[in-house]
C-alpha cells in the first residue's frame, strides 16, 4: 500500500463501520473477537462499503446505479498518490493549479472526486455513454465543495480506436499535469466474467474493447506522440503484466524522456500502472520513486506460511537444498498476495528509456 495511504496503517474496520452507518449492517458478519467482515462476491455489500468508505473517509456522497463498475476505495486512493510522486518527481512549471484528464471515468467519477478531496486537484472527466456521463454528473452536483474543481465532458462514441483516445480528450489550447485512466481490461465479457472470487459488475463499455487493454492503452501511446508536452504525466492503470512489457517496449520506440511503473495489490488481485512523459527535466533521470516499505505480517499470517516435516523422514543431504526452496517459493507468493486478503499493497520501479 501507498505509504501515504489512510488504510495503510489503519485497515477500515468494518464492524464498527456498520454500527454507524446501518446501511451497512446487512453485509457485515461480526465475528466473537469483535472484528467484522464482508463478502466481496456481493455486489450491493461492495457498492455499499464504497460508499460508506468514500464518505466516512473523504467527505465524499457518492451513489451508482446498479450494473456500473464498483470501484475499490483503497486501490483507486493508491493512484492518486502515486501521481503525487510523480508530480513530485517532475511537474509543469507555470501552472498555479494542478489539472488531471481522467480518461472514461465512469458513473463513479472515483479518480476525479478523490483527487479533489485528497488534493484539492481540478479534474476533466470524460466518457462516451449517457448513463456514465450523467451520473457522473450526479456525483459532482452531490458533493457542491468539490464542484467547482470537476468538469465533466461527454466525447462521441465511436466503434474502435481509429479516432484516438486521447485526442478527441483535449481540446485546443489545453494542457495538463497529467492524464489517468483505468482501461477496458478485456476483449470480451466472457473474459472479463472468469474470476469468481470477487464480485462481478461492469458494463461493456466499462470493461471491453476490441484488442483488450493492449489495444486500448498501445492507442493512448500513439496519442501521446501527437500531443508530446501537452500533458506533462501520461498514464494508465494495467491488468496483465504481459501487457506491462509489451508497452514499454513500445514507449521505449516512442524516445520518451521517462517512464515509471508501479504495481498495486487489491487481496489476490495485482494491477500495474505505468507514466510516460516526454518532458524535458534533468529529475526523471535522476530520481527514483520512493518504495513503500512492505506491510508487517500478523501472527496468524505468518502461522499460515509454516510447514512442519519431521526431519527423521527426510535424508539428511536433502535438507539443505529443501530449505531454500522453500524459503524461495514462499517469498514468491507472498510477493504475488501482497499482505492478508482484502489489504492492498504498492510498490513501484523505475525504468530509463536508454536500456533496452
Amino acid at each position: 500500500m501507498h505509504p501515504r495511504n489512510r488504510y495503510a496503517d489503519a485497515e477500515p474496520d468494518f464492524a464498527a463501520l456498520s454500527q454507524q452507518y446501518p446501511s451497512l449492517q446487512p453485509y457485515v458478519a461480526v465475528h466473537a473477537n469483535g472484528s467484522g467482515s464482508i463478502d466481496f462476491t456481493d455486489l450491493q455489500a461492495s457498492r455499499e462499503l464504497t460508499r460508506v468508505l468514500l464518505l466516512h473517509d473523504f467527505g465524499i456522497d457518492w451513489a451508482i446505479p446498479p450494473g456500473q463498475l464498483i470501484p475499490p476505495v483503497t486501490n483507486r486512493a493508491n493512484y492518486i498518490h502515486w501521481l503525487e510522486d510523480l508530480l513530485q518527481l517532475s511537474s509543469p512549471a507555470g501552472q498555479a493549479r494542478v489539472l488531471g484528464l481522467d480518461i472514461g471515468c465512469g458513473a463513479n467519477l472515483i479518480y476525479p472526486l478523490l483527487g479533489a478531496a485528497i488534493n484539492g486537484w481540478c479534474f476533466v472527466g470524460v466518457d462516451v455513454t449517457d448513463v456514465a456521463i450523467d451520473w457522473a454528473q450526479r456525483n459532482v452536483n452531490a458533493n457542491p465543495h468539490l464542484a467547482r474543481l470537476i468538469h465533466i465532458r461527454k466525447l462521441p462514441h465511436t466503434s474502435g480506436l481509429n479516432a484516438g483516445v486521447l485526442l478527441p480528450a483535449v481540446q485546443e489550447g489545453e494542457t495538463f499535469a497529467f492524464c489517468m485512466c483505468n482501461p477496458p481490461f478485456f476483449e470480451s465479457m466472457e473474459e472479463a466474467g472468469q474470476n469468481p472470487s470477487t464480485a462481478f459488475s461492469g458494463t461493456a463499455d466499462e470493461m471491453v474493447c476490441p484488442g483488450g487493454e493492449l489495444a486500448f492503452v498501445s492507442q493512448m501511446v500513439h496519442d501521446s506522440v501527437q500531443l508530446g508536452k501537452r500533458v506533462h504525466w501520461y498514464t494508465s492503470m494495467v491488468g496483465k503484466k504481459a501487457t506491462l512489457k509489451a508497452l514499454r517496449k513500445l514507449l521505449h520506440s516512442c524516445h520518451v524522456t521517462a517512464l515509471r511503473t508501479t504495481e498495486f495489490f487489491q487481496g489476490r488481485t495485482s494491477r500495474w500502472a505505468l507514466a510516460w512523459s516526454f518532458a524535458v527535466d534533468p529529475n526523471l533521470a535522476s530520481k527514483p520513486l520512493p518504495r513503500a516499505q512492505p506491510k508487517q505480517q500478523t501472527q496468524s499470517e505468518s502461522a499460515r506460511r509454516e510447514l512442519s516435516v519431521p526431519l527423521g523422514v527426510l535424508p539428511k543431504a536433502v535438507v539443505p537444498k529443501l530449505l531454500p526452496a522453500l524459503e524461495a517459493v514462499s517469498e514468491r507468493k507472498q510477493q504475488r498476495r501482497g499482505s492478508a486478503a482484502g489489504a492492498v499493497g504498492y510498490a513501484s520501479a523505475v525504468y530509463h528509456p536508454s536500456q533496452s
